[in-house]
């Protein structure tokens, strides 16, 4: 589990999602969007940070969320994964861990992150698995029951 700090003094958004409604339906395939709970959605530049019935349940950085030149584009991980980086980094950084690539029909190319036991880590969409591919997100695991 990976934890962001940070300190900045821009605006950010909030929305609040009734999974009742269409009001949200359309990220219901995003990172941390628990179907059946009252979610609220922080945006802030390209981090989002998802919390369902008052509780963290996911964050993902994403290139497509905002400006890839705002002070949030910088962030990584505690391991130094950041958006923007090849597949070469990744695969460097996470040497010790089992990288699985896949196609999948939302997200295209992604990376998954696991532990040897099978548990995920982090995960993201790619430009392909290539190791000159550039990583396009990073995302947590779903954090719904």
């Amino acid at each position: 589990l990976s934890v962001f700090l940070f300190k900045q003094k821009t605006a950010y958004e909030i929305k609040e999602c009734d999974w009742s409604s269409d009001v949200c339906s359309s990220d219901l395939t995003l990172p941390g969007a628990c179907p059946g709970a009252a979610s609220r959605v922080l945006r802030w530049g390209i981090l989002e940070i998802t919390i369902s019935d008052g509780a963290f349940t996911g964050y993902r950085l994403d290139t497509s969320l905002g400006d890839p030149g705002s002070a949030t584009a910088e962030l990584r991980t505690a391991s130094g994964l950041r958006v923007g980086a090849t597949v070469s980094t990744l695969e460097t950084i996470y040497r010790s861990y089992d990288i699985v690539y896949d196609q999948t029909q939302d997200f295209g190319p992604t990376f998954n992150l696991r532990r040897a036991n099978g548990d995920g880590l982090i995960w993201g969409p790619l430009t392909s698995p290539d190791l000159d591919g550039v990583v396009l997100g990073v995302y947590s695991p779903a954090g719904c029951d």
